[in-house]
């Protein structure tokens, strides 16, 4: 819905484990970042403390134009918690399977 707040959270190179826990599910009755260090802004966007930063968008617009949701969004803030480590990094070698 436009308006939305959320954040993107860039993990950093010293947080291996955060790729497993999201991609290999978690009990829906449980909060996804309950066992993930985290604060609510008061905007109620989830930043996770122990990322290399994180960014608050203000969704303007959005589009499906197939199975995905492609989000227009404003950058309203950002922080960088942890100076010292480099960006995670993901490479597929193909876009086929998710």
């Amino acid at each position: 819905m436009n308006g939305d707040v959320f954040t993107i959270n860039i993990v950093g190179d010293h947080n291996n484990l955060y790729l497993k826990h999201f991609w290999l599910g978690y009990d829906p009755e449980k909060h996804v970042f309950d066992s993930v260090a985290h604060e609510i802004t008061e905007e109620g966007a989830v930043v996770m403390t122990d990322a290399k930063s994180s960014i608050l968008c203000r969704r303007v617009q959005s589009s499906m134009p197939g199975d995905h949701e492609v989000v227009i969004a404003e950058v309203i803030g950002s922080v960088v918690h942890n100076e010292k480590v480099k960006p995670q990094m993901h490479v597929r070698k193909t876009g086929l399977n998710y």
